[in-house]
């Protein structure tokens, strides 16, 4: 019975998310119509640029992870599994494109313990990269002194570091494919590689700021507001993706005085625009591959 309801409830919530959603732009069609049609093309094709390059930087600092693992995968092949396997993040469940691009690494040539491992890791490094950009950024946004609240944020992304966090990490990851626990990174390595994920928050920040031009956020503000909302949602384990859970704690955010004249709406226009980047990253890393399969 509980893994029953267990297996419900992602499903449940992604549902009534969606509904939720949906029901909220028919209600406000008008005004995101306006907003849409008031954005300036350059402005949304150098969102979706940015959205790209937000991708791009997870998937580098993914075949980074791997590699310091020993996957074996040269940049553009880890580039290419991330990309695929990635989309599957919005199918309930949570560990398809886990289970994915394990599966994808071992097809390229890889080791499917350190393509899981690394993706493992990879969820505790990309948190404490959000926290730590928030926790950086916001205090310094002149939005008041609820803000330094976000300095807070620092301690939970550096515990990502801690050596009973990666072992739970590596262990967890060979019991899904029951396989022996590979090594715990150092210290040094995630050091660097903590360095990498805080790199992503800068572009998803930049389209944010981008998107909202000229009534929008400034570009720092728009990074942490990004990554503090990222954070909130991606801890909402019952959406997928963090979807409408990052929506609202962004709009929180902007309204609070950071800027944007529309919040919500330019809150779910980013998460469209992003969603759009993601999309197209997948689609790009599909046709490459099979180019390079007719090549070969």
């Amino acid at each position: 019975m509980r893994v029953l309801v267990r297996r419900l409830v992602r499903p449940v919530a992604a549902t009534i998310v969606g509904l939720s959603a949906a029901l909220y732009l028919a209600g406000n069609r008008e005004p995101f119509l306006e907003a849409a049609a008031a954005t300036a093309p350059a402005s949304l094709a150098a969102a979706l640029g940015l959205g790209v390059l937000y991708w791009l930087a997870l998937a580098a600092a993914w075949w980074r992870v791997q590699a310091e693992l020993g996957g074996g995968l040269g940049f553009w092949a880890a580039v290419r599994v991330w990309s695929l396997s990635t989309v599957a993040r919005y199918v309930p469940g949570n560990v398809w494109h886990i289970a994915g691009r394990a599966a994808l690494a071992k097809d390229a040539g890889g080791d499917a313990v350190a393509a899981l491992t690394a993706s493992a890791y990879e969820q505790a490094l990309t948190l404490a990269g959000a926290f730590i950009a928030a926790g950086l950024l916001l205090p310094l946004t002149g939005g008041g002194p609820e803000y330094l609240l976000a300095a807070a944020a620092l301690p939970v992304g550096l515990a990502a570091l801690h050596p009973a966090v990666q072992r739970a990490v590596v262990h967890r990851a060979a019991r899904l494919l029951g396989q022996t626990p590979p090594r715990v990174l150092t210290l040094p390595q995630l050091a660097g590689l903590l360095g990498l994920y805080l790199l992503p928050n800068v572009p998803a920040g930049l389209a944010l700021a981008v998107l909202g031009w000229p009534t929008g956020p400034a570009a720092p503000d728009a990074v942490g507001a990004f990554a503090f909302a990222w954070a909130v949602g991606f801890l909402s384990f019952f959406t997928p993706s963090g979807l409408g859970v990052r929506e609202v704690a962004l709009a929180g955010l902007l309204a609070s005085g950071l800027g944007g004249a529309e919040p919500a709406l330019l809150a779910i226009g980013h998460r469209l625009v992003l969603t759009a980047a993601e999309l197209a990253l997948s689609a790009a890393a599909g046709i490459s591959g099979r180019l390079a399969a007719r090549v070969l």
